[in-house]
């Protein structure tokens, strides 16, 4: 491509995987195209920009429409306040909404109920969750005197734990397996000791560890504060992680160099919390662990060891940084359970 030569429309959003830059081809008023994961250059993707620049493009959206409702709250302070993740999760099916169903005028139930019918199980309730906050919004700028989607019905689906907690086995394996001195024991130890969720864990680092000895970080997903000691003394329910916190400190001190994260890439980059998800479970399946263990089942995990050594619902909030107490609360009621039937001196007896 010869210098001087300027593409129009286009908008830069990050990067992919590879390292080449994510373009849009959008113009004024229309729907951005996704460029391909290649270079400028490239011929392939000066044919795909050729290729987008002659497609017919979207009608400009009516005022006063479903489609201009759309607009104001992808450019909302209320829409900002979810995190990255299920702002652009929710930003695709509200793209497509507009697309369908843009030039309504008013938002009936039965436009919600005919979205919801494309869905099944979780998909649906993860839509569901995203009509609510969009009414929501639209009741708060007074475009809707009563809410549409409050009496809408999730489709049922199966009872699930979700992410499958990791069992003494599993960390035996995966510690077997990767040495102390490797970047998969680091994130290991890193994610088992902290708990912390793999969007939180890949922002951790030398700087997080304040003066009175805490690791402190605000989680991604609520914003709230979580502190885990580090270098001080660890309370009663912790007591028994100290060996954990050693290996820790053993992992960061043998790595061979000191990066501004802890998970890191080959190059010493930080990584991705995609990326960063994906590598952790193809390591752990490397290691022997299970498929389906995830860097989510260590944090499970974490949650299971507070609650088995009497930590209370509140030092479980604490210390994984839960939203709600009634999170917490679900592991300590399952040990609470457990101590019922033990008396003090250990376990009964089989009669």
């Amino acid at each position: 491509m010869s210098r001087g030569i300027r593409l129009k429309h286009l908008n830069r959003s990050g990067e992919y995987k590879s390292g080449n830059p994510r373009w849009y081809y959008r113009p004024v008023g229309a729907k951005g195209i996704a460029m391909p994961d290649l270079a400028m250059n490239n011929p392939i993707w000066l044919l795909a920009y050729a290729q987008a620049s002659g497609v017919k493009r979207s009608a400009p959206v009516q005022k006063g429409s479903l489609g201009s409702a759309v607009e104001k709250y992808l450019g909302s302070a209320q829409f900002e306040l979810y995190e990255k993740k299920t702002r652009d999760q929710r930003r695709r099916s509200l793209d497509r909404i507009r697309e369908t169903t843009g030039n309504a005028k008013t938002l009936t139930p039965d436009i919600i109920r005919a979205d919801l019918a494309k869905y099944d199980g979780h998909a649906q309730h993860t839509q569901l969750k995203m009509w609510r906050g969009f009414c929501k919004y639209l009741m708060s700028i007074g475009a809707l005197k009563s809410n549409p989607s409050k009496e809408m019905e999730r489709a049922p689906v199966a009872k699930s734990d979700g992410h499958e907690p990791w069992t003494d086995y599993d960390v035996k394996t995966y510690r077997k397996h990767w040495a102390i001195h490797t970047p998969e024991r680091l994130a290991f130890e890193l994610i088992f000791y902290t708990g912390a969720s793999m969007v939180d864990a890949v922002k951790l680092g030398p700087g997080k560890v304040g003066h009175g000895g805490w690791l402190s970080y605000k989680r991604t997903k609520t914003g709230g504060l979580v502190e885990i000691p580090f270098n001080r003394k660890l309370p009663h329910f912790a007591r028994t992680f100290i060996d954990d916190l050693a290996y820790l400190i053993e992992a960061i001190n043998a790595a061979p160099q000191t990066h501004m994260t802890w998970i890191v890439t080959a190059y010493g980059a930080s990584r991705s919390e995609k990326s960063a998800s994906s590598w952790f479970s193809k390591k752990a399946q490397k290691a022997g662990v299970p498929p389906g263990k995830t860097a989510h089942g260590l944090r499970k995990l974490r949650d299971m060891l507070i609650a088995e050594n009497e930590g209370t619902p509140n030092q479980c909030m604490s210390w994984l940084g839960h939203e709600t107490l009634a999170e917490a609360t679900r592991y300590t009621k399952k040990y609470d359970r457990r101590r019922a039937l033990t008396n003090n001196s250990g376990e009964q007896k089989s009669i």
